[in-house]
């Protein structure tokens, strides 16, 4: 995809590795203006405890954090950073991992109503013990739940605001979608999700990301 601005925008990719599959979640975080190097290495760091003090504990030991790397969507040619995840990257239940394309959907919520003004986490490393059929236990979910919520406030502590970006607006004649001129990005207010299990395919082994 041609490169959409977004203004004052950091993509920062959470890559993990499980069940020998390379999974990653995509998170947005908007700056007080566009972020330099530096400030993409500060919000780094913030993710990385996030990851250690909040995550880690609800995740199957067979998830591994092993790098997040960041980017300012403000230019084409902007500042990037990466950094490797040397300890305290795998998950902290000590229980085996459901497959790596079992998920549970915690929606990104903004305030506002739409498709383009809600946002998804696919979570990463579900221990077998916290499903139950087609379902996760209702504990789990609301320990997910707390989880991500933190991840709203350690990055506001952090000095930026997470957020949903949206790349397109209505449809064209054709029917397609229209990409607008630059990307928009809303603030998330909150957290949610029911306990129904979620599949993303591409996490299985040989399908990519």
């Amino acid at each position: 995809m041609a490169f959409q601005r977004v203004a004052n925008v950091g993509e920062y990719r959470m890559i993990y590795q499980l069940h020998g599959q390379v999974c990653e979640n995509v998170l947005h975080i908007q700056h007080a203006i566009a972020p330099s190097a530096a400030d993409l290495n500060t919000m780094v760091t913030a993710l990385e405890n996030w990851h250690a003090l909040r995550a880690k504990p609800v995740q199957s030991i067979n998830a591994a954090l092993r790098t997040i790397a960041a980017r300012s969507l403000d230019t084409v040619e902007a500042p990037a950073t990466e950094r490797g995840i040397t300890a305290n990257g795998e998950g902290g239940n000590v229980e085996a991992a459901t497959p790596a394309s079992v998920t549970l959907a915690i929606k990104l919520t903004t305030g506002l109503s739409g498709r383009s003004a809600r946002g998804r986490v696919y979570h990463i490393g579900i221990p077998q013990g916290a499903v139950i059929g087609n379902e996760v236990t209702l504990g789990y979910r609301d320990q997910l739940l707390t989880v991500y919520g933190f991840l709203i406030s350690d990055v506001a502590a952090a000095g930026g605001t997470l957020v949903v970006v949206s790349r397109y607006s209505g449809k064209g004649a054709d029917g397609k979608a229209l990409k607008r001129a630059m990307g928009r990005a809303l603030a998330v207010t909150g957290v949610s999700g029911d306990i129904a299990i979620d599949s993303q395919r591409r996490r299985l082994n040989g399908r990519g990301i």
